[in-house]
């Protein structure tokens, strides 16, 4: 069950990259025709429907419950401070550049994970341990 997790968590991380790499490809094609606020303006309408048929689906009646309503402001805040910063980014910068720069993320929350997030590191041999034969 943890392989699996894992073979996920690799999937999406990848699909996420290739994503971005797509809208940060839109972005600098764009370029200065339309403005940053315009940009994260269609990207937040165009995510509206996505965001909606994911939560009628995942919690079907109780989709605009919120529980943690401290941890959801704080996940708007950094979510989009974080997407204006790429966008502006891409936009004066080279795209390879801000890609690199961007994916060196992984590194700060590799570092920072056991830190902040109380995780433990889980090598490869502990995986191979866990396999059925």
């Amino acid at each position: 069950m943890d392989n699996f997790k894992t073979i996920i968590g690799i999937i999406c991380t990848i699909t996420a990259v290739l994503f971005g790499l797509g809208t940060g490809m839109l972005v600098k094609k764009v370029g200065t025709d339309v403005t940053v606020i315009t940009t994260l303006f269609y990207r937040f309408l165009f995510s509206v429907p996505l965001l909606l048929l994911f939560a009628l689906i995942a919690r079907k009646s109780k989709f605009l419950e919120i529980k943690q309503k401290k941890t959801l402001i704080l996940r708007i805040i950094f979510g989009f401070s974080g997407i204006t910063f790429w966008f502006m980014a891409v936009r004066s910068m080279p795209l390879g550049q801000a890609t690199t720069l961007f994916q060196s993320s992984v590194i700060f929350v590799t570092l920072l994970s056991p830190l902040l997030l109380s995780e433990k590191a889980v090598s490869y041999t502990h995986l191979r341990a866990h396999e059925t034969p």
